[in-house]
This record gives structure tokens, sequence and C-alpha cells, in this order.
């Protein structure tokens, strides 16, 4: 929306009512409209987490966590319980000054947030009188509104003459959102939930690789990882694209474990001050399932031979198999750290502090060097744009038929 009206775009911003990501949003908005009847409610910030894995239990399906360290399986729907962190209350205290931080530059006053603070829901009638609202309506009237003064988006016309000179470089943009799995298969456990396969993407670099008018690749990453594996073999391919063009790495709402790891193989990682950044390590979440079956009057036998160690869903982990699960982890974990050290100059502190599995806040990543910059996708295209050099650009997206049209329209405005 900034971009928007940084190209004289006129924007207005209409809501029956707002919450905390709208009114945030409104903040970069020419013009604040609200119905008659709406309101405004303030949530606050906090961050919840449920944990499924005590209803499953009752259920007679457990679950065996083998993980590197004490924070790593923050984000699984599975994983247990633990002691209190100051990272999630840094986190939001980081959603905070953020939030704050737009909603001044918006309003320019800073008793405004006070007064969310301590009210928390007002009425379209009471935002208005306060401050936050620019006019009540309804969705007709802004419309009327806009014609009436007849403001329209401007168009930025190119000549399509030479247009096969008109472009000098092009730069590739490729979306990586969704748990990461190997192959093209789907997520044990996660099979309703959006994707990322590693093959695809890897396909897609190689193919990015080949193009000669490809400058440059921006890779916008929105996952909380997923397979050790595919981490790992993304990991690679974006480091070894990154030796041949420029590569840039911009992180949305999450990039963590495997995603995180991917983004290490960029040259430059870009992320908000509100991403989520790090649960750097391994983990590995198994079910058994006998006591399940039995409840449902079905009896599971397991014959084997002498010192064999079964591995499978009706048993839990021998000690000599939880042994060797564990070394197996923490393998995966010495090849994280390797990349983390190759990619970001950390001290010994704060190695310690990430491999303990934590999340941080993209000011909290910066700040210790997890990441290079902060800035969204648009400080990320203007980088790279800085480095080809003042040439016309052109943009390239992938995976081609899942790129939001609006994207294309942000990314095409006063391109160069």
């Amino acid at each position: 929306m900034e971009k928007l009206r940084n190209h004289n775009i006129h924007v207005y911003l209409y809501a029956p009512s707002y919450n905390m990501s709208t009114l945030y949003l409104a903040a970069s908005a020419e013009k604040v409209f609200i119905h008659p009847i709406g309101n405004i409610c303030f949530g606050g910030f906090y961050k919840n987490r449920i944990s499924a894995a005590l209803l499953l239990e009752k259920l007679g399906i457990k679950f065996q966590t083998i993980k590197t360290g004490k924070f790593k399986d923050t984000f699984s729907s599975l994983g247990d319980f633990v002691e209190e962190s100051n990272f999630p209350n840094q986190l939001l205290q980081d959603y905070e000054y953020t939030f704050v931080q737009q909603v001044q530059k918006k309003w320019k006053e800073k008793d405004l947030y006070r007064k969310l603070s301590e009210e928390n829901i007002f009425s379209a009638g009471e935002a208005k009188k306060i401050g936050f609202l620019d006019e009540i309506a309804t969705l007709p009237e802004v419309l009327q509104e806009i014609t009436e003064n007849g403001i329209y988006p401007k168009k930025i016309k190119i000549s399509l003459k030479n247009s096969k000179n008109i472009w000098k470089k092009k730069i590739a943009i490729v979306f990586a959102n969704g748990e990461i799995i190997d192959g093209t298969g789907a997520a044990l456990f996660h099979v309703t939930k959006k994707n990322m396969s590693s093959s695809k993407i890897i396909g897609i670099i190689n193919r990015l690789k080949r193009k000669k008018s490809i400058k440059a690749v921006l890779f916008r990453i929105d996952s909380t990882g997923g397979s050790s594996s595919a981490g790992y073999d993304l990991y690679q391919a974006v480091k070894r694209l990154s030796e041949q063009k420029l590569t840039v790495i911009s992180i949305g709402n999450y990039a963590t474990s495997s995603a995180y790891w991917m983004a290490l193989g960029g040259s430059t990682i870009f992320a908000d001050s509100t991403s989520v950044i790090g649960a750097v390590g391994a983990a590995m979440t198994r079910p058994y399932i006998l006591e399940a079956l039995e409840k449902i009057g079905l009896q599971v036998t397991t014959e084997k031979l002498k010192n064999t160690e079964v591995i499978n869903f009706f048993e839990e982990y021998s000690e000599e198999a939880k042994r060797g699960t564990e070394k197996w982890i923490s393998e995966i974990m010495n090849h994280f750290l390797e990349a983390i050290r190759e990619h970001c100059d950390l001290d010994k502190k704060t190695l310690e502090i990430i491999s303990d599995g934590c999340s941080f806040s993209g000011s909290y990543a910066w700040k210790y060097g997890l990441i290079d910059r902060i800035g969204g996708i648009e400080q990320a295209l203007e980088y790279i744009r800085t480095q080809l050099g003042e040439v016309p650009v052109k943009y390239e997206y992938y995976p081609e038929n899942k790129i939001p049209l609006l994207y294309k329209k942000l990314f095409h405005i006063g391109s160069k």
C-alpha cells in the first residue's frame, strides 16, 4: 500500500470492523473508512500454543519426541510443553513496538496506543471521535466519493516497441511457502497443510541457473520448516545458485527450522522486524498406537529374531534405538550449525542460545547476526536493483501458477 502511494496512487481502506491486523494495514492508507455500525477490537499481543498430545494419549495414541534442544518443538502440535522462556515475551514486545511505530506514523499521536490498550473495543463513532479513523460510511458511499473525486489508479504504460531490448536484466521471484517436504510427496500427519516440495523448488533453481537473462533471484520464504533432509537439499541448491547469480532471501512471517536452513544459502537475508526466525536443530516425533488398537479390540503380536531392535508404531523405542536416534539428530544439528557459522558471524554465547531451539523476532535475529538486514520484500528488491545498477529490469515469478496477481501488479509499478 505504501508503494502504491509512493507512486501517486490514492489508497482508501474500508472495513465493516477493524482488528489489530487491519488497523495496522490502515496505517498505510491515505484515508480510512468504517461502517456506521462497525467497531475496532484491539486484542493486545499474545501467542497461543495448542498441543494435541494429551488428547491423543487419551485415545491410546502416544508420541515419543527426541530433539536437540528443549525448545526445538515449539511449533509442533504434538510437542511437549516446556518451561517458560524469555524469548516468547521478547517476540511479543517486538510485535508491540512495530505496531506502535506504524500507528504513530499514520496518526501522529502517541496517546492513541494507550487509549487502544485501555479500552480495547470502540464503536465506529468513538473511533472517529478519538481519531483512529477518517470517515464513517457504507461501502457504496466510499465508492461514490472515489467516483466523484475522480480518483482512479494511474497505469504506467510501457511501449512494446523493441520489447526484446527494453528489459536488459530480469529478476526471478521464487515463492517458497508451506511445510517443507522431501520429493513431491505429502507430509506425514500434515497432508491437509500447504506443502513446499523440495524437488519442485530445486527444479526451479536448476532452470534459473540455465537462464542467462536471469541476473538475480529473490526467494520469498514463509515456512515453519519440515523435513531436515529437504531443508539441507534446499540449502545446498540455494547456495550453489548464489555462487552463479545474486541470490537474496526475503523472510515473511516465518523462516524456522529447515526453512531457516534453506535461507542460509542466500548471499543476503532480509526479514521484517516481526518475522519469526530460528528453531535451529532437529527433532523426531513418532507415534506408537498399540494401546489405541487394543481399545478397539485389535491385538498385535510381534515376532522377531534375537538381538533385533523393532522400530515400528506398536512399541516405544528401546534404549539402544533411542541412543541411535539421538546420535542421528545430533549429526543433523552439526550440519545445521555449520551452515550458520558459514553465513553468520556469531560469538560462542549466541551459538549456545540458538542451539537450544528457540525462535526469535526479526529484530532480535538482526541484532545478533542471524540475518543481514531488516526489511520486507520491497526493500529486498530495491537492494537487488541497486546491486544490478541503473538499468531496466523485469520480474519473473515462480511457481508460475501460484503467484497472486496483486504481487505482479505491485512489483511492476515503477519498475526500472
